[in-house]
């Protein structure tokens, strides 16, 4: 197999990189005589790969990776380095970039194999692997040296949450290597049950804005929104109870538990909240009980947010289903015969076979740990089913809706557990059955259900209006007072 491609500047994660200034100063390092560094992959899967041409030496990479560290700021660092004899040349005797081959595991700074050891090692290798696409991990291996980055952090930070730990983002930078990260976690301070909200960013003169999870229980989009929203506010996500607590029954009561976070960090008003797709019922539920308890709450923002009952038809009824169309939405129009093929078992499937399937096929990752996997689609499959028996109840506060205005490109449903239909734009998504014109605020925004956070530009232009309407709420604690 052989990847490429001819671009000299690229964007990864927002960052706009010069390859050729990656590639000067690999070209500084005594060991390297040619250097080229492409961008392999798309989306959020984009990756440097440096091809170096050197002398074989099995510290060569670790060599590269912290040459570059020391240097290049840790989003220009490639994450794999391939040593070549010499580089491919087209016929006109320039570098054939196509021509380079795709980097195997030999290709990551990597330590000498240690087994992991003990439980939380275990269950951190398992994690690394499901999202470093890495197969064997060792205890003195680096998360950043393997290839992750800071999104891919936030990724682990929600993951080891789902086990009942509470880690910052700072802390998985501080502590990189896993069996320091094992340790951190199992020391006094972490190995608490995850019952905090998340620092997304602290500091800021003004009470805190906080973020609820997605119908999968993500809320990564937290951090890549938090660089748009002014630094006068402190910013914080609100976990999903651990993959051991027994689920919550409704979503009032989830709303409870979440105060009991936030309370936990802000004791009084004014409360800001706000939560994407499905995430978003319970920023509202959140709002409704404080409201009701005489509290102070300023800002209340659902991005593209449906009712339930604007979706009740459309929902998923059981855990394979929910699992089998995050896979449908997640693939598109790919691997339909593997898709078509779980599809048909899925009412004489259990989850834990289908999961299986899925991993056989290639349509989900080989080293995730089946039980927690089986036991993370549980919990997803009951938030939806709860979802689903939530009535809102109309509330005396301007609610804010960032709204999506194109359609999901393959005509499906998004598949946010409980997300909302992709067959009509409806800017109101069922919130002006509940709410009267003067209390419902809709602002539109680029992209469809996915694309508004993902995409850059879309997610820019959300961070901005976003800014605009909290900032608002600053002076704006009435509905009348609040932007029209």
């Amino acid at each position: 197999e052989y990847l490429g491609r001819n671009d000299h500047q690229v964007k990864i994660r927002g960052f706009r990189i010069e390859l050729g200034e990656i590639e000067a100063r690999l070209a500084n390092h005594p060991a390297v005589r040619e250097a080229v560094v492409l961008a392999i992959g798309d989306g959020a899967d984009k990756r440097l790969v440096a091809y170096v041409v050197a002398e074989h030496d099995e510290q060569l990479v670790g060599a590269l990776r912290s040459h570059l560290a020391a240097q290049l700021p840790d989003y220009m660092v490639p994450a794999a380095f391939v040593r070549l004899d010499a580089l491919p040349l087209t016929p006109n005797g320039k570098v054939d970039r196509r021509a380079l081959p795709a980097p195997d595991q030999s290709a990551l700074a990597r330590q000498a194999y240690e087994a992991p050891q003990g439980e939380i090692e275990c269950a951190l290798a398992e994690i690394w692997a499901e999202l470093l696409g890495v197969e064997r991990i060792s205890r003195h291996d680096s998360f950043f040296a393997l290839g992750g980055h800071s999104l891919l952090a936030v990724q682990l930070i929600i993951r080891i949450a789902e086990l009942g730990y509470l880690l910052t983002l700072n802390e998985v930078f501080q502590h990189p290597e896993l069996t320091s990260l094992a340790q951190r976690i199992a020391s006094a301070s972490a190995s608490t049950q995850a019952l905090e909200a998340v620092p997304v960013r602290v500091g800021g003169t003004q009470p805190p804005i906080f973020f609820l999870p997605t119908g999968l229980g993500d809320y990564s989009y937290a951090f890549s929104l938090a660089s748009h929203i002014d630094s006068s506010f402190p910013i914080y996500a609100l976990p999903w109870q651990s993959l051991h607590e027994t689920p919550l029954s409704t979503i009032e009561a989830m709303a409870s538990r979440m105060i009991a976070l936030i309370k936990a960090v802000q004791p009084s008003g004014p409360y800001r909240f706000a939560g994407y797709s499905s995430g978003g019922l319970v920023a509202y539920a959140i709002a409704h009980a404080l409201l009701e308890a005489n509290e102070e709450v300023s800002f209340v923002g659902l991005l593209d947010v449906s009712t339930p009952q604007a979706l009740e038809a459309e929902m998923p009824e059981s855990a394979q289903q929910v699992f089998i169309e995050w896979i449908e939405e997640k693939y598109q129009t790919a691997h339909e015969s593997a898709i078509a093929d779980l599809r048909a078992r899925r009412d004489r499937a259990g989850l834990t076979e289908l999961i299986e399937s899925a991993q056989q096929f290639g349509l989900y990752p080989r080293h995730a740990s089946l039980p927690v996997e089986v036991s993370r689609w549980e919990q997803i499959a009951h938030y939806a089913q709860t979802v689903r028996h939530y009535r809102p109840q109309p509330i005396a506060r301007k609610v804010h809706q960032f709204h999506a205005t194109e359609l999901l490109g393959s005509g499906r449903t998004s598949r946010d557990a409980a997300g909302r239909q992709a067959d009509a734009i409806d800017p109101g998504l069922g919130w002006d059955r509940i709410l009267p014109a003067s209390i419902l605020h809709l602002i539109p925004v680029p992209g469809d259900h996915h694309s508004m956070v993902v995409d850059i530009g879309h997610r820019a232009q959300l961070g901005r209006k976003f800014n605009d309407v909290v900032l608002d709420s600053i002076d704006s604690l009435h509905p009348s007072d609040s932007p029209a």
